[in-house]
């Protein structure tokens, strides 16, 4: 299956397989070859997302059930597309719709499902019966409101209907007598707690901490036939060409559910996988990539200014009066999350690792307590999201973590014993240790930490590393000839349903870095109107300076002239989301509704002062200009750089999205329809309002109708050779350049990193700002530009004063 590129779609109730039907001739003119559809399984009633799914043998009917998906198919199918799911095999839906659940509380140990579920048990909840966070108060005040059907067997707990055990009899029962229902509900298989109760964990694991999302055990052979029998029906009948694998660090073993998933399904395999800094997807994995979070880690991370990163520290640091270090912070938020939203997870570890330990002569004087302090520090501490330990693995370097943590622990000794020689029982602790990590550094770092240090906010984004300041191009070449030589059809992306700012935001952002003094007075200005917004009383003041920070950093979302009420609700949502993240003044479990009050009467009032807009835009417009000019240029790496290039939902045309939900709205594909048939129209780029365009985002979806249509018809020579091109000159360093190539064909791409090196006002780059910076080929060559097409004819030195002559990028073909 030729796949070019991906188009991702949020399907839910609002949009479904019929309405995704009304803009496949539009994507497909857009230059897409496949749609990348969100989980299509059935899932919780209402979900806006499919990753709480319910029954894996159904396609959910919310979206328009199989008959839509096969509709949606055949229609594709005329137009040469096809699809990829996401598929999510780590957990589940944790209420009374999971079909699986409801069997086991329906027939207990008999049930075909009794163990399809990842329980852990732990001294604070020993009992066999799955704990159900349902409840909105104690368990004793809460009998009176639980309804028991006698007849129909069901419990009826806050709106929830649950199957008890069909083998009792219950008519002779006092159902209203609350003696009678607890005696009742303590013989089920399910057990009602207070939600409050479970923050700290429950006895099963979770998709992180989740309490509504309960993990599966999808590695064990008769689980796995009943999960993936629907989507391999699918595969059979050549509905889908590709997948997706959600949360694949949260598995057993990924690489033997790998294995087992393309024994069945000869089809492109990605896998979610968060990478950490310079690490590499293990080819261990035998999948064709990732997602692309490493392609937005580095293309997002070579765009900043590298000689201004310590002065915009000072400037954080200054204005915040946060002289925090990052490394502390992220150690101390580890231990915080495993204590209080973990301690279950913990408890449950430290109790397999304390009764493995003592069945080995070396572990006949391990405790309890310090097992649990080593796994307390080795998680805390651990710097990856996972290792992928397996028998007869290379252990040598987690030995060398483990003796490289400075902590006086007996038990430390006895696991590097351990790691010596072991059987399997030590590989199944190691496994399951594996298993919980993930979840650690996910909350810490991107559900805290990002919403913490708000240094700049364009870099706090999922699979980037806080720890770096930027990117050489170097790095940024190295990491694609990997890809070309690796993962040639791994993900390229920008933006998804995750990411915490949409790719044009994100872009203004980084912008900041080059001029940071500028930015730097600005804020203080900003400062001078908006403290008189503030609530201020006792010496607290409401929104703190780190908010503050923060808050003038996502205004960059949309120019002062539109700060309307709509704009005004999206901000106070996502300052709502991003205070509760960080968990200083107010968290979601327990949120401070007077603090979040008074945040919401600043953030109106300062939106809708004149004289804070006056202030605020001529600094939006310079950032607006060079920020856009990044992101088209980020994207045309995105497309051209090996990978395959993946479009979240409106991302062709400007993406100003901040974090979920807000990056889940509905599109208004109308207008976008509008936009690519004003593009198509476009005989002469020459005669066009570049700078118009740039701001109106037309440009981006001129640079993205054009490349993606370029590589729909010469998608063969994405799988050659990736060569980066030598630059000289006096702007040499600024230059982003290389070859793709595949036979006689030849692709050159060269963009601009630093173009924005005064952000004073705009001044567009012209043909005399490149000087004698030039690019010399191996031979002449006759090219034409795919993006404005002006042909050159026979050339080897490519000035740029020459090249750039409308746009500070270019991407060359020596073809038709």
């Amino acid at each position: 299956m030729n796949i070019s590129s991906f188009y991702r779609v949020q399907l839910n109730k609002n949009f479904k397989f019929q309405d995704l039907e009304k803009i496949i001739y539009y994507l497909n003119d857009l230059g897409i070859s496949s749609l990348y559809l969100s989980p299509i399984l059935k899932s919780t009633t209402g979900s806006m997302h499919g990753y709480d799914v319910t029954d894996y043998s159904e396609i959910n009917p919310e979206i328009g059930g199989e008959d839509g998906l096969l509709r949606l198919h055949k229609m594709l199918e005329k137009i040469n597309m096809n699809i990829m799911i996401d598929f999510v095999p780590n957990h589940m839906g944790m209420n009374h719709e999971n079909v699986y659940l409801q069997d086991v509380f329906k027939s207990g140990k008999k049930s075909k499902y009794y163990n399809f579920f990842d329980l852990i048990k732990t001294t604070n909840f020993p009992f066999e019966s799955i704990i159900m966070p349902v409840l909105g108060n104690n368990y004793i005040e809460s009998l009176n409101d639980i309804k028991i059907d006698a007849d129909k067997k069901i419990a009826l707990i806050n709106n929830q209907k649950f199957s008890l055990l069909n083998n009792l009899n219950y008519s002779n029962t006092d159902t209203d007598n609350i003696f009678s229902k607890d005696k009742i509900l303590c013989e089920q298989y399910f057990r009602p707690m207070y939600w409050v109760n479970c923050i700290s964990g429950t006895n099963y694991r979770r998709f992180f901490s989740v309490n509504s999302l309960i993990a599966v055990h999808c590695e064990r052979r008769m689980y796995f036939k009943d999960m993936h029998k629907k989507i391999i029906e699918l595969y059979k009948n050549k509905i889908i060409a590709a997948i997706r694998l959600d949360h694949i660090d949260g598995l057993f073993d990924p690489f033997i559910y790998i294995k087992n998933l393309k024994k069945r399904m000869k089809i492109p395999v990605y896998v979610e996988k968060i990478l950490t800094g310079d690490e590499k997807l293990s080819p261990k994995f035998g999948v064709d990539g990732t997602t692309g979070y490493d392609f937005l880690y580095y293309t997002t991370y070579v765009f900043i200014d590298q000689t201004n990163a310590g002065k915009l520290k000072q400037i954080y640091g200054d204005f915040t009066g946060d002289k925090n270090q990052l490394s502390e912070m992220l150690y101390l938020r580890k231990k915080f999350y495993i204590e209080n939203y973990y301690r279950s997870e913990l408890d449950y570890l430290s109790g397999i690792f304390y009764n493995n330990f003592i069945k080995h002569i070396y572990g006949h004087e391990a405790t309890f307590t310090g097992t649990r302090e080593m796994l307390l520090e080795i998680m805390a501490n651990f710097p990856l999201y996972r290792i992928y330990i397996s028998k007869n693995c290379n252990l040598t370097w987690f030995s060398d973590y483990i003796r490289g943590l400075n902590i006086k622990n007996n038990e430390l000794g006895i696991m590097l014993n351990m790691l010596e020689k072991p059987d399997s029982n030590d590989y199944y602790c190691l496994k399951r240790l594996q298993q919980f990590l993930p979840a650690v550094m996910a909350k810490s770092m991107e559900d805290n930490i990002f919403f913490r240090y708000n240094l700049n906010i364009g870099k706090n984004e999922v699979g980037c590393n806080l720890f770096r300041d930027f990117i050489t191009i170097d790095e940024f070449h190295d990491y694609n000839k990997y890809k070309a030589l690796n993962y040639i059809n791994s993900i390229n992306t920008l933006s998804t349903h995750d990411t915490k700012l949409g790719d044009d935001i994100r872009s203004r952002i980084i912008t900041i870095y080059n001029d940071p003094d500028l930015w730097g007075n600005f804020i203080k200005n900003l400062h001078e109107i908006s403290d008189n917004f503030k609530y201020k009383h006792n010496g607290i003041e409401i929104p703190d300076k780190n908010e503050e920070y923060y808050f003038y950093q996502i205004l960059l979302a949309e120019s002062p002239e539109y700060w309307d009420g709509t704009f005004i609700e999206r901000v106070t949502g996502q300052m709502i989301k991003a205070v509760r993240e960080a968990e200083i003044h107010t968290s979601w479990n327990f949120p401070d509704h007077d603090y979040e009050g008074h945040l919401k009467i600043f953030i109106e009032r300062t939106i809708k002062s004149d004289t804070f807009k006056s202030i605020y835009m001529p600094f939006y417009r310079s950032l607006e200009y060079y920020g856009n000019l990044y992101s088209i240029m980020q994207n045309i790496l995105k497309i051209m750089s090996p990978g395959i290039p993946d479009i979240y939902q409106g991302s062709e045309y400007l993406n100003n999205n901040f974090t979920d939900p807000d990056n889940r709205r509905s599109v208004n594909f109308g207008n976008l329809m509008k936009i690519l048939n004003k593009i198509k129209k476009i005989d002469n780029i020459y005669e066009c309002n570049i700078n118009k365009m740039i701001i109106s985002g037309e440009l981006k979806m001129y640079v993205n109708y054009h490349l993606l249509n370029f590589r729909k018809e010469h998608n063969n020579i994405f799988s050659g050779d990736y060569i980066p091109l030598k630059c000289t000159g006096m702007l040499s360093d600024n230059i982003i350049a290389f070859e793709r190539s595949y036979g006689r064909n030849k692709i050159i791409v060269i963009v601009s990193n630093k173009i924005a090196t005064d952000l004073n006002g705009i001044n567009e780059p012209v043909r005399e700002f490149w000087g004698d910076t030039q690019i010399k080929l191996p031979r002449k060559y006759d090219l034409k530009d795919i993006l404005t097409g002006r042909k050159y004819k026979s050339i080897q030195i490519l000035k740029l004063s020459e090249i750039f002559d409308i746009f500070p990028f270019s991407v060359l073909f020596n073809g038709d």
